[in-house]
């Protein structure tokens, strides 16, 4: 039976955030995994802010690394926003994964926000912020604030 619209947004408000990968369970990472590819085709902007309250902060069986792609196909200013409002809450579950996406979205009216991050303990989040940073130099044709950020040193 598939689901309906409303049955993939309450399973997702109901996870917020799924749990670690030591602690999910198959039926939870399936289900997940149904709604993405459910809203990956069918836009309902009110599937974003669901989708990310839901991911966390390791890769969910590499499900999350494609909630990219939902959010491609929804509303840019909802995503935008939602985008704005993470990196102002800070939430560590899910901020390494916002900084891809901002960067992913090319979100440069964040600039200050993310460079709050540069230096967090976590590697995960000070990488992509700054990446997100090298992004955003590379793509108005400056000089990269962080030239060496992949270098095998």
């Amino acid at each position: 039976m598939e689901r309906t619209v409303d049955q993939h947004l309450e399973f997702l408000a109901g996870v917020q955030p799924l749990p670690l990968e030591s602690e999910l369970s198959s039926e939870q990472i399936d289900r997940f995994e149904e709604a993405r590819v459910f809203f990956e085709g069918n836009r309902d902007d009110r599937c974003v802010p669901l989708l990310f309250g839901a991911v966390n902060a390791d890769s969910g069986f590499g499900v999350y690394q494609l909630v990219e792609d939902v959010l491609q196909n929804q509303t840019r200013s909802v995503v935008l926003s939602e985008i704005e409002l993470a990196l102002k809450n800070g939430k560590e579950h899910h901020l390494a994964w916002v900084l891809e996406w901002a960067m992913n979205f090319e979100a440069f009216e964040f600039e200050e926000l993310v460079r709050g991050f540069v230096n967090h303990p976590s590697v995960d989040i000070s990488t992509n912020a700054k990446s997100f940073l090298n992004s955003k130099y590379e793509a108005i044709g400056q000089e990269l604030p962080y030239p060496d950020l992949f270098d095998d040193e």
